[in-house]
């Protein structure tokens, strides 16, 4: 067979693998979605409001008019969050019972980890903590406030691929009363880095595409010596 129809056809099975799965890209460091820090001033007294973070805008929709508290900041460090305001909170100061905020990102993310502040313990029946209930990809997670200082801060490590989270006081499910709970969201860990194949599976794909294309040429060759 001639060599440089099957340089040609490996050149092709190439080109069509790398179109089909692109080029890889280099792994993007995780973004913090920081709603201490003072860019986030402008979703005062907005019920929608955008800014963009790596290659992804993100979205917050509410249910009442934002807030960001700046009188209402911490004054101890805390790890990773700039703390010119305690984050957005919704209508007096924080996400309260039957309110919420939505997060929507234009494109899917990786979500490693959220953030509030104002999470108390103690401050529901028994002693319990506040509650907060967090959605994201059908997956719901149910936080309880431990923090007994002044800050409330609360963290929580996760690893879903979303694009929108729901943050709401209290619980979803059943009935109760959760007026005890209220909560700033103050940010939102997330990884943009698009996954692609490795090169072990590209290669396996044009390996595929030249056998194809060398069983269509056999089959050529017969069909002609049969003819003849």
């Amino acid at each position: 067979m001639d060599n440089e129809k099957i340089k040609g056809w490996l050149a092709t099975a190439a080109l069509l693998a790398f179109g089909v799965f692109g080029g890889s890209s280099a792994s993007a460091a995780p973004i913090m979605i920081d709603f201490t820090d003072a860019s986030w001033l402008a979703a005062q007294g907005q019920t929608t409001y955008s800014r963009t973070y790596g290659s992804v805008e993100v979205t917050l929709s509410a249910t009442g008019a934002m807030t960001f508290n700046a009188s209402e900041a911490p004054n101890a460090p805390v790890a990773d969050l700039a703390l010119h305001g305690d984050g957005i909170g919704i209508g007096d100061d924080e996400i309260s019972w039957l309110e919420r905020i939505d997060v929507y990102f234009s494109a899917p993310v990786t979500v490693l980890g959220y953030y509030f502040l104002d999470f108390f313990a103690g401050e529901g029946p028994n002693g319990g903590g506040e509650l907060a209930t967090v959605v994201m990809d059908g997956i719901s997670f149910v936080d309880e406030g431990h923090a007994t200082d002044g800050i409330g801060y609360y963290s929580r490590d996760v690893s879903v691929v979303t694009t929108a989270i729901s943050f709401l006081a209290g619980l979803t499910q059943g009935t109760g009363n959760f007026k005890f709970s209220d909560f700033a969201l103050a940010g939102i860990l997330i990884d943009d880095a698009v996954s692609v194949p490795e090169p072990q599976t590209l290669a396996l794909f044009a390996a595929g595409l030249l056998g194809l294309v060398f069983l269509r040429e056999r089959r050529a060759v017969a069909q002609f010596a049969r003819r003849g």
